[in-house]
């Protein structure tokens, strides 16, 4: 009786370590960007990550667990956009669908050096636009990471060249809260330069809930483009393998309406 009671306990040990552990993670979303009061866009997205190894999630905050194990992987992604332009007296009506495809991949190597390439396609009404990016960072403890990163994207109509640096700072603390901080700098061909920072906060009410904000800022070397960007967002896990996720943000500028965008999502994980 001893033997087969130690064979059950060792048969539940063996399949709760399985359970924290994932190889594949989908994801499925909706987003509502309005632009202006003008310009409305909206995206359905689908996508899929591939971990080199399994990602165990039983370290801390399931939204946190590809992090604190320091997880290589390789995503693809796709979407469905449709941009809305309302008449005015300066610009016809415009109503086109599009597809947008994502590529990419990080890999962390055993002493913490962190590597990451990724790629985006995007095609409107025969206008077709690209963007590709590089990244090199460390782990400075095995719950926080500095990242640098570049990116350029091109938009073959309108003869637009865009360059973006950035560097990025990820922490959790006692795995309560997390924090990503983000400075970019965009070099525009055919404008003004900006300059950004983010900083992106959640609060893990426990493992499977956590609830965040968004707060950022945005100008330009004429100021045109001032604005300061809020956002509220929230994630919970019903168990190791099913979580929704929802958020809202908004962009304020100085001149012009305010850009609002609204996200759902669906992520899986087995």
């Amino acid at each position: 009786m001893k033997k087969i009671l130690l064979v059950a306990a060792i048969a539940a040990i063996s399949t709760t370590a399985v359970a924290d552990e994932y190889r594949v993670q989908g994801t499925a979303g909706y987003v509502s960007d309005e632009i202006s009061k003008n310009i409305d866009l909206t995206t359905y997205t689908l996508g899929g990550t591939f971990y080199l190894a399994p990602v165990d999630d039983s370290n801390g905050p399931k939204a946190e667990a590809a992090f604190l194990d320091q997880a290589s992987s390789v995503h693809a992604g796709w979407g469905r956009t449709t941009l809305e332009i309302d008449g005015t007296d300066f610009s016809p009506k415009f109503d086109e669908d599009g597809d947008v495809w994502a590529l990419g991949g990080r890999y962390i190597t055993d002493s913490g050096f962190i590597l990451e390439a990724d790629y985006a396609a995007t095609e409107i009404d025969n206008s077709d636009a690209e963007a590709f990016g590089v990244g090199i960072g460390y782990y400075l403890t095995g719950a926080s990471s500095i990242t640098l990163g570049y990116a350029h994207s091109e938009v073959d109509d309108l003869d637009s060249e865009e360059d973006f640096w950035s560097v990025g700072y990820k922490q959790l603390f006692n795995n309560k809260f997390g924090l990503d901080l983000d400075l970019t700098y965009a070099d525009v061909e055919s404008g003004d330069d900006a300059y950004g920072i983010t900083g992106d906060l959640n609060y893990y009410i426990n493992d499977n809930f956590s609830v965040g904000g968004v707060l950022g800022y945005v100008t330009s070397d004429d100021d045109y483009t001032e604005a300061g960007i809020y956002g509220v967002k929230a994630e919970y896990f019903f168990n190791s393998h099913i979580a929704l996720n929802a958020g809202y943000t908004v962009s304020t500028p100085e001149e012009g309406d305010d850009n609002e965008v609204w996200n759902i999502g669906l992520t899986g994980r087995f």
